[in-house]
């Protein structure tokens, strides 16, 4: 089983970045022991859809950014985009979600994450028959369940 770790900086980067609804990011990991990767760095990909109905990544950008990653070294290793929604059933994984996540997985560890509408819930996912577990490092995160956290409000995010 693959444990993803991240940290709630880093979550919650991505919270603010996928706001507006329905924007997506892909990101590279470290590996820092035989079945854990360590999210690392968030890879901006051009969309050639984004409405509150879905996104869709540009595959020519797409395909471009994975070619450097590899000469660097690095594979994408997890995905993170927004629902509409301000619940946590906003963050269940469409039939669409799924479907990618399974195709990513065929290629190494994968990890699906979906913020809802405000980035106040995030869900982790896979592609299914693809165990794994995620470790949050960090305060003002909350475990909701397993694989489904809280983000709290920060005192400066009115800044």
């Amino acid at each position: 089983m693959t444990t993803f770790i991240s940290s709630a900086p880093f979550l919650y980067l991505c919270s603010k970045i996928l706001q507006p609804v329905e924007k997506m990011l892909f990101g590279y990991g470290i590996a820092s022991g035989p079945d854990e990767i360590v999210l690392a760095q968030l890879v901006r990909v051009k969309c050639i859809v984004e409405s509150r109905s879905g996104v869709t990544p540009d595959p020519v950008d797409l395909h471009n950014k994975i070619v450097v990653l590899r000469q660097m070294g690095m594979n994408i290793c997890f995905q993170v985009h927004s629902h509409p929604g301000t619940s946590i059933s906003a963050t269940e994984p469409s039939l669409t979600d799924r479907r990618t996540a399974k195709t990513w997985c065929a290629g190494g560890p994968f990890l699906g994450a979906i913020f809802s509408e405000g980035g106040k819930y995030v869900r982790f996912f896979s592609g299914e028959g693809s165990p794994f577990r995620v470790e949050v490092h960090g305060k003002n995160i909350q475990k909701i369940k397993d694989n489904v956290y809280e983000l709290l409000p920060l005192e400066s995010e009115n800044d």
